[in-house]
């Protein structure tokens, strides 16, 4: 994956770092049994985009808290090499094409579809 242009510089792609951040912003978020229950019923044609979207979206409903969107801002602020008050005065069509720019939904949708098969046997 190519790292995105943003603001006239480089965005730092996705790192290993990056995937247990994740991991922590939805167990702080409760929304564990949520993205399971995605993977679960995603199938190999399920559009990864589509998936992506879903999830993005999935995230974000659950950040309607001052709490919930600091955690947003706060771990996009690495990945997006902008401060939290940057994030914060980004335009929001911005902000969510940047999300779905950061990373490769391709990857992101097999991963969370293989993760809930694992979670499964569990």
């Amino acid at each position: 994956m190519l790292p995105f242009i943003f603001k006239g510089e480089d965005m730092r792609k996705l790192t290993t770092p990056d995937l247990f951040g994740f991991v922590r912003l939805i167990k702080k978020l409760g929304l564990k049994d949520d993205i399971k229950s995605m993977g679960l019923k995603a199938s190999e044609k399920t559009n990864p985009e589509e998936f992506g979207a879903d999830l993005i979206f999935l995230v974000l409903e659950k950040t309607t808290t001052e709490e919930g969107e600091a955690l947003i801002y706060e771990f996009f602020s690495p990945i997006f090499e902008m401060s939290v008050e940057e994030i914060k005065r980004m335009d929001p069509v911005n902000f969510l094409e940047s999300i779905m720019k950061v990373s490769d939904l391709e990857k992101w949708s097999a991963f969370f579809k293989s993760a809930a098969k694992w979670m499964k046997s569990e």
